[in-house]
C-alpha cells in the first residue's frame, strides 16, 4: 500500500494536486506512475487482480484541503478500478481481525475490526 502511496503522489504531483479519479485509478496509475499490477494485491488475499479500493468521497477534491485521518485506500474484495467506502471494505484478507488502510496524510495503518466504525470517510 506504501507502493500506491508514492504513486498517487507522484501522480498528484503532476496533475495540479488532483489525485487520480476513484473509477480509473489502478488504469491512471500504471499509465503515469509506472506502477507494475502486482502493486495492486494485497499479500493477505487469496485472488484477484487489486484488493484495494479508493474512497468515491476524494473526487475532484484537493487532497491538501482534506483532513489527514480521512480514508484514501482501503481493502475490498478482488476487482480492478474500485471506489466506494464502508459498504466494500472487507477484512476477509487478514481472518476478520481488520484490514490496511492509507490515509490522506500518506500512512498506512493496519484498523483493527472493532475501530472501522470511527474511520472518517468524508471531509466534513
Amino acid at each position: 500500500m506504501s507502493g500506491i502511496c508514492k504513486a498517487m503522489l507522484i501522480y498528484a504531483n503532476d496533475n495540479d494536486d488532483m489525485l487520480p479519479t476513484p473509477s480509473k485509478w489502478c488504469d491512471l496509475l500504471i499509465e503515469h506512475c509506472d506502477v507494475s499490477e502486482n502493486t495492486f494485491r494485497c499479500k493477505g488475499a487469496l485472488e484477484g487482480p487489486c484488493n484495494y479500493a479508493m474512497n468515491k468521497n476524494v473526487e475532484n477534491l484537493d487532497p491538501l484541503t482534506l483532513p489527514p485521518d480521512m480514508v484514501l485506500l482501503f481493502e475490498t474484495h478482488p476487482g480492478w478500478n474500485q471506489s466506494g467506502g464502508p459498504e466494500i471494505l472487507t477484512t476477509d484478507n487478514h481472518q476478520g481481525d481488520g484490514c490496511n488502510v492509507l490515509f490522506i496524510d500518506s500512512h498506512v495503518e493496519f484498523v483493527k475490526t472493532k475501530d472501522l466504525d470511527d474511520l472518517k470517510w468524508k471531509p466534513e
